[in-house]
């Protein structure tokens, strides 16, 4: 019965101190993986509408997960993740994993949205009008 008790309170050593930060990491770099995915997804639907010929207009779905951001520039679209585990990669510093996505160089973008903050599903419109200018705005 000694044995038994001693073995339970073995595994539960084991899983506080070994599988509860693994899940944590897991996670996290499954947040990770989704901002990288929705950065993603938004420059490529900029860089298709900016070489289309002519005006066009595109409307996406990107869902940003709980405690990451994405935002765009004229020149890139960036992420970031708060992290809960030490991870130690490149792009993570300080509890914070950061990339950005590049456009395609010399065209002409407007990003008329804010950041868009985690956990939620957001549509947004890209147009380019007659003058070859690409727009990002919510829909």
């Amino acid at each position: 019965m000694l044995i038994i008790l001693i073995a339970l309170g073995y595994l539960q050593l084991l899983q506080v101190t070994v599988i509860n930060p693994a899940i944590g990491s897991a996670e996290d770099v499954t947040r990770i993986g989704q901002a990288k995915l929705a950065a993603e997804k938004l420059a490529y639907s900029v860089n298709e509408i900016a070489t289309a010929s002519g005006e066009g207009r595109k409307t996406i779905r990107l869902f940003v997960p709980q405690n990451a951001s994405v935002s765009c520039s004229s020149s890139e679209i960036e992420f970031s993740v708060s992290v809960s585990s030490g991870l130690d990669t490149a792009g993570c510093s300080g509890g914070t994993c950061a990339g950005s996505v590049p456009l395609l160089s010399g065209s002409s973008v407007h990003c008329g949205i804010t950041p868009i903050n985690g956990k939620n599903f957001i549509e947004l419109e890209i147009s380019k009008n007659e003058s070859g200018r690409v727009s990002v705005e919510f829909a």
